[in-house]
Protein backbone atom coordinates (compact mmCIF):
# COMPACT_ATOMS: atom_id res chain seq x y z
CA UNK A 1 0.00 0.00 0.00
CA UNK A 2 2.72 2.22 0.68
CA UNK A 3 4.40 1.76 -2.90
CA UNK A 4 0.89 2.86 -4.64
CA UNK A 5 1.04 5.77 -2.30
CA UNK A 6 4.16 7.13 -2.96
CA UNK A 7 3.74 6.23 -6.58
CA UNK A 8 0.39 8.38 -7.25
CA UNK A 9 2.32 10.99 -5.09
CA UNK A 10 4.92 11.44 -7.65
CA UNK A 11 2.86 11.13 -10.19
CA UNK A 12 0.74 14.42 -8.92
CA UNK A 13 4.09 16.26 -8.19
CA UNK A 14 5.35 15.80 -11.81
CA UNK A 15 2.13 16.87 -13.00
CA UNK A 16 2.66 20.29 -10.66
CA UNK A 17 6.28 20.27 -12.23
CA UNK A 18 5.02 20.37 -15.36
CA UNK A 19 2.23 22.84 -15.31
CA UNK A 20 4.73 24.78 -13.46
CA UNK A 21 7.02 24.63 -16.73
CA UNK A 22 4.50 26.08 -18.92
CA UNK A 23 3.03 28.85 -16.41
CA UNK A 24 3.54 32.23 -18.00
CA UNK A 25 5.18 34.78 -15.77
CA UNK A 26 4.21 38.09 -15.63
CA UNK A 27 6.70 39.91 -12.57
CA UNK A 28 10.18 38.51 -11.44
CA UNK A 29 8.18 38.02 -8.00
CA UNK A 30 6.04 35.46 -9.11
CA UNK A 31 8.87 34.09 -11.41
CA UNK A 32 10.95 33.41 -8.20
CA UNK A 33 7.72 31.76 -6.44
CA UNK A 34 7.37 29.58 -9.37
CA UNK A 35 11.06 28.43 -9.32
CA UNK A 36 10.98 28.25 -5.63
CA UNK A 37 8.13 25.53 -5.81
CA UNK A 38 9.98 23.47 -8.51
CA UNK A 39 13.02 23.15 -6.71
CA UNK A 40 11.06 22.17 -3.55
CA UNK A 41 9.10 19.78 -5.89
CA UNK A 42 12.10 18.44 -7.14
CA UNK A 43 13.94 17.51 -4.17
CA UNK A 44 10.55 15.92 -2.66
CA UNK A 45 10.34 13.53 -5.78
CA UNK A 46 13.82 12.72 -5.52
CA UNK A 47 13.28 11.67 -1.88
CA UNK A 48 10.67 9.54 -2.81
CA UNK A 49 12.63 7.90 -5.57
CA UNK A 50 15.55 7.23 -2.93
CA UNK A 51 13.34 5.86 -0.37
CA UNK A 52 11.17 3.82 -3.03
CA UNK A 53 14.80 2.59 -4.45
CA UNK A 54 15.66 1.44 -0.50
CA UNK A 55 12.07 0.17 0.27
CA UNK A 56 12.54 -2.73 -3.06
CA UNK A 57 16.09 -3.27 -1.96
CA UNK A 58 14.89 -3.73 1.41
CA UNK A 59 12.45 -6.64 0.61
CA UNK A 60 15.17 -8.19 -1.11
CA UNK A 61 17.27 -8.54 1.39
CA UNK A 62 14.75 -9.81 3.92
CA UNK A 63 13.82 -12.81 0.88
CA UNK A 64 17.73 -13.80 0.17
CA UNK A 65 18.59 -13.92 4.03
CA UNK A 66 18.65 -17.72 5.07
CA UNK A 67 15.76 -18.74 7.20
CA UNK A 68 15.58 -21.10 9.40
CA UNK A 69 14.08 -20.35 12.48
CA UNK A 70 12.97 -16.77 10.73
CA UNK A 71 14.86 -14.97 13.56
CA UNK A 72 17.49 -13.63 11.47
CA UNK A 73 15.05 -12.66 8.60
CA UNK A 74 12.79 -11.02 11.16
CA UNK A 75 15.66 -9.27 12.82
CA UNK A 76 16.25 -6.71 9.90
CA UNK A 77 15.02 -2.82 10.94
CA UNK A 78 15.16 -0.02 8.71
CA UNK A 79 14.85 3.62 10.83
CA UNK A 80 16.07 7.54 10.39
CA UNK A 81 17.02 7.54 13.95
CA UNK A 82 20.46 6.77 14.90
CA UNK A 83 18.95 6.43 18.57
CA UNK A 84 16.85 2.95 17.29
CA UNK A 85 20.48 1.31 16.71
CA UNK A 86 21.73 1.72 20.23
CA UNK A 87 21.22 -2.10 20.97
CA UNK A 88 23.99 -3.79 18.91
CA UNK A 89 25.67 -6.42 21.03
CA UNK A 90 29.29 -5.97 21.83
CA UNK A 91 29.55 -2.33 21.66
CA UNK A 92 28.00 0.70 24.16
CA UNK A 93 24.77 2.46 22.42
CA UNK A 94 27.10 5.76 22.76
CA UNK A 95 29.88 4.32 20.58
CA UNK A 96 27.38 3.52 17.86
CA UNK A 97 25.94 6.92 18.01
CA UNK A 98 29.34 8.51 17.73
CA UNK A 99 30.08 6.19 14.81
CA UNK A 100 26.88 7.19 13.08
CA UNK A 101 27.25 10.96 13.42
CA UNK A 102 30.60 10.37 11.99
CA UNK A 103 29.38 8.70 9.11
CA UNK A 104 26.73 11.07 8.95
CA UNK A 105 29.02 13.98 9.50
CA UNK A 106 31.66 12.83 6.71
CA UNK A 107 28.67 12.07 3.93
CA UNK A 108 26.55 14.38 1.57
CA UNK A 109 23.30 13.55 3.43
CA UNK A 110 22.48 15.79 6.75
CA UNK A 111 20.96 13.41 9.67
CA UNK A 112 17.60 13.50 8.93
CA UNK A 113 18.36 12.37 5.51
CA UNK A 114 20.16 9.28 6.30
CA UNK A 115 18.25 5.91 6.38
CA UNK A 116 19.94 3.29 8.80
CA UNK A 117 19.52 -0.85 7.92
CA UNK A 118 20.53 -2.85 10.41
CA UNK A 119 20.37 -6.24 11.68
CA UNK A 120 21.05 -6.78 15.54
CA UNK A 121 20.92 -10.88 15.54
CA UNK A 122 24.46 -11.79 16.23
CA UNK A 123 25.49 -14.16 13.87
CA UNK A 124 24.00 -12.13 11.28
CA UNK A 125 28.05 -11.73 9.58
CA UNK A 126 28.72 -15.05 9.90
CA UNK A 127 25.73 -16.33 7.68
CA UNK A 128 26.68 -13.60 5.22
CA UNK A 129 29.92 -14.82 4.94
CA UNK A 130 29.04 -17.79 3.88
CA UNK A 131 28.60 -20.15 7.00
CA UNK A 132 25.06 -21.51 6.16
CA UNK A 133 24.45 -24.99 4.68
CA UNK A 134 20.95 -24.08 3.34
CA UNK A 135 21.58 -21.13 1.60
CA UNK A 136 24.19 -19.38 0.14
CA UNK A 137 25.96 -16.33 1.70
CA UNK A 138 26.72 -12.66 0.70
CA UNK A 139 22.76 -11.47 1.16
CA UNK A 140 24.71 -7.91 2.34
CA UNK A 141 26.81 -7.67 -0.37
CA UNK A 142 23.83 -8.29 -2.59
CA UNK A 143 21.39 -5.72 -1.26
CA UNK A 144 24.29 -2.91 -1.55
CA UNK A 145 25.09 -3.46 -4.63
CA UNK A 146 21.24 -3.70 -5.40
CA UNK A 147 20.75 -0.31 -3.97
CA UNK A 148 23.97 1.09 -5.69
CA UNK A 149 22.46 0.26 -9.07
CA UNK A 150 18.34 1.52 -7.85
CA UNK A 151 20.01 4.72 -6.98
CA UNK A 152 21.94 5.00 -9.91
CA UNK A 153 18.84 4.78 -11.91
CA UNK A 154 16.92 7.08 -9.93
CA UNK A 155 19.54 9.72 -10.15
CA UNK A 156 19.84 9.35 -14.19
CA UNK A 157 16.30 8.71 -14.68
CA UNK A 158 14.89 11.96 -16.03
CA UNK A 159 10.85 11.19 -15.64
Amino acid sequence: MYARDVNRSREAMKRRIAWLDKKQCKTARELQTVLEEQAKLGVRLWRDGVVKAILGCFVNLQNRTPKDTGRLQSGWQMTGDPADVNFVPGTTGEEIRRALAGAVRDSVFTEPDAIYVFNNVEYVLALNAGWSKQQAGNFIDLFLQELRQELNKAATRND
